[in-house]
Formats: C-alpha cells, structure tokens, sequence
C-alpha cells in the first residue's frame, strides 16, 4: 500500500474525518472489530491542529471513548464511534445517526471557514498553490492567476472535461 493511501483510509475511514468548507468538523468513523484504540494525531485542518483519539476502555491515559482535540484541548468526547457534527462556534455536538452516542465535555474552540485559512510566503502549501498558479501569499500584491489560459495538453480527455479545465478555474 502506498502511504497516501493508508493515511487517508486511517484520517476519513477508521477516525472518521470528513472534510468540510464550513467551519464545523465532521467525523464519521468506521467500527473496525477488534481496534479498540487509535489516536489520529496532529492534522492541520482549517489552519488548526487536530487529534482524534478512540480510546474504547480508557486507557493509555485519555478519556474513555471518542475524542475530539483542537490545538490540544479536548472539544467533546463521545462514548462510542458516531456520526458526529461539532459546532465549534457553539460548543455543540449534533449525533448525525441513530446510535444514541452520549456527549460529554463539549466546549467552544476556534476554527475558521476552509476559504479564510491563509498560509505563510515560504509555507510548503504556498509554494505547491505558486506552481500550480494560484497565488495564495496574501501578502502578494499579485493575485494573478499565471496558469490561466495557458497551453494545456493531454494524453486522454472526455466529453466535456477538456484538459483546459485545468487551468480555467472550472471543474
């Protein structure tokens, strides 16, 4: 297995994280049999940092259950796997399912929409916008797109998705 795609079957399906434009955190994980803990530790979201933590007996430490953690503070635990919608602005926890999860702990924290989360000029995710001609430096005067419009080429396209989709801004 390649480790992008075991880090993100661990992030979206065993933790459950779901991503989301809005400033709220998803999470909607998987019961994996006999996993009884797992700790997803240290993903930047939305410009924080996030840990999830499955801690079924109590053990190692942590609290009893599923755990939610924004710049290491605990947000909300639940006391079994669920469909969780966190409402960071409110503290509130909305269970998505029919699994009855009880909420415990559920506190406010910050987190901005996915559109207001700027990076540093010399950040590795600038540098990666910068070649692929977005300019997300928002201390740039530039905002200019210098992929726009340029000469795309490609091995396959199909109906309705011409390779110069990607540099138009369209999907």
């Amino acid at each position: 297995t390649q480790l992008g795609t075991t880090n993100w079957t661990i992030v979206e399906d065993v933790a459950g994280m779901v991503p989301r434009e809005d400033n709220k955190i998803e999470l909607n994980p998987i019961e994996i049999p006999g996993w009884n803990h797992f700790t997803v530790n240290n993903l930047s979201y939305h410009g924080q940092d996030l840990s999830i933590v499955w801690n079924n007996d109590g053990t190692y430490n942590a609290p009893k259950g599923y755990t939610l953690y924004v710049d290491g503070n605990a947000v909300f635990t639940s006391d079994k796997l669920a469909h969780l919608i966190y409402d960071p602005a409110s503290g509130t926890v909305e269970v998505a399912d029919d699994s009855g999860a009880v909420i415990t702990g559920a506190t406010t924290a910050t987190m901005p929409n996915a559109n207001e989360v700027t990076y540093a000029s010399n950040s590795r995710v600038t540098q990666i916008f910068a070649q692929s001609g977005q300019n997300v430096d928002e201390a740039s005067k530039s905002q200019t797109n210098v992929a726009k419009g340029a000469d795309v080429e490609a091995t396959y396209e199909t109906k309705g998705y011409p390779a110069t989709n990607v540099v138009d801004g369209k999907n």
